[in-house]
């Protein structure tokens, strides 16, 4: 017995002695990557108090958040404050995960701080100035605002004298993140494994790649998976303006038509503003509609379908009102719920979920419904997260949704949406 005592001893102190070698190789090894971590931290603070800045000064408009709307929205920004940074600083996580010993030198960590400052301060600034300038676009900045590019020079005597204070805030800002860069983990040349570094710049690509895209969700992150953690009023609290403006840089965007001088002119041709009769709707009926793949009309027996195809259908359309009239907007499913649901026809080569006008206010048929005392829930026979469709529905309005996820028996399943 004391044999097996002895040898279970020696067995645990040569094991606890094998972890305490690995972690001080580990932690020897990764002393450029915490220098990283701790630069990109620097960043995220900063983001995150001009995040608290945005609201502070927009909160009106953003619909009063109160503070456990406050809380979640600056909780869900921090996915989109790391998935621009990392993105905004690329080239920085490549220089310090790179596995060559000279990043301990003094010149090669100078060019990295020239980096760092020359990669964050435009987009720093650029979120700053949307504080103000939210009021009035009510949305985040995006590449449409290189459109006033011409004027710039024009309008900048009015531009300083109207918000000169963004400057000493950006000064001061500079300032803290200076302080915080100087005081930063102590960076002593180390003897670095090679295979050990080639492996921690794999698993740095890998948490990069992680980070951009926002997760492990089926869509990379995109401005309108902000609705998960605000109203669609107060989504641009959630967002952060480098990424909406970024991101709206990849999208094509619909050229400017000029059809008309003015309305007095259009309303000759056609009047777009109806004043339909009010009618009394105390007694409210429940609303369903029911949007299917790749129908038409003509299998509907009501439209001449001699083979009764659709018989729970017809018998909807004999007690409801029907539209004879109806003609398709989409080619595509994620084009076909913008049009159904918010009046949005496909007007462009994407649908407007992905679209860089995705972010723009619109009122959806929630919207509306809710506006007259309906609670509205969106049902969806694919995997949350597919088209995006859980996320336009709730800035669409709808109060619920319920994808596959919710379905209460996967076993009916039938490998078919």
């Amino acid at each position: 017995m004391s044999w097996c005592s002895e040898t279970r001893r020696a067995f645990v102190t040569l094991l606890l002695a094998l972890v305490k070698r690995a972690l001080i190789f580990v932690w020897l090894q990764t002393t450029m990557l915490r220098l990283l971590a701790y630069r990109l931290l620097i960043l995220l603070l900063t983001y995150a108090m001009i995040r608290a800045a945005f609201i502070a000064f927009n909160h009106k408009l953003l619909g009063a958040p109160n503070v456990s709307a406050t809380t979640k929205a600056m909780l869900g920004g921090f996915r989109f404050d790391l998935s621009i940074l990392v993105y905004i600083n690329a080239l920085l996580v490549l220089l310090h995960a790179a596995p060559f010993q000279v990043r301990f030198r003094a010149w090669y960590q100078s060019m990295l701080k020239y980096i760092f400052y020359a990669c964050n301060i435009p987009f720093l600034l650029l979120a700053l100035a949307d504080v103000v300038y939210f009021p009035f676009t009510l949305k985040r900045l995006t590449a449409d605002v290189t459109g006033m590019a011409l004027d710039f020079w024009d309008q900048i005597g009015s531009y300083i004298s109207g918000f000169w204070y963004l400057l000493p805030i950006l000064i001061i800002l500079l300032a803290i993140i200076e302080l915080l860069y100087r005081h930063g983990p102590a960076l002593h040349e180390r003897v670095l494994n090679r295979g050990a570094q080639w492996v921690l710049l794999a698993l740095t690509i890998g948490l990069w790649v992680l980070a951009a895209r926002g997760g492990f969700q089926v869509k990379p992150l995109s401005p309108i998976n902000a609705v998960a953690y605000a109203s669609p009023q107060a989504v641009p609290a959630v967002t952060n303006t480098p990424f909406t403006f970024l991101y709206s840089l990849t999208k094509s965007r619909l050229p400017e038509r000029i059809y008309f001088n003015d309305e007095t002119e259009a309303r000759k041709y056609f009047d777009i503003y109806k004043n339909p009769s009010r009618q009394d709707v105390s007694n409210r009926l429940n609303v369903v509609v029911i949007v299917l793949e790749s129908f038409s009309r003509e299998y509907l027996k009501r439209f001449g379908n001699e083979h009764n195809l659709t018989p729970f259908l017809d018998s909807l359309y004999n007690v409801s009102l029907g539209c004879d009239n109806a003609f398709a907007n989409a080619k595509h499913s994620n084009e076909g719920i913008p049009a159904v649901f918010a009046s949005l026809p496909t007007l462009m080569d994407e649908s407007f979920i992905s679209s860089a006008y995705q972010e723009n206010e619109f009122n959806g048929l929630g919207t509306l419904l809710k506006s007259s005392g309906y609670s509205t829930a969106f049902f969806h026979g694919a995997h949350n997260g597919t088209f995006n469709f859980d996320r336009f529905a709730q800035r669409a309005g709808f109060d619920k949704y319920f994808g596959k996820n919710e379905y209460p028996n996967q076993n009916d399943y039938d490998g078919q949406w």
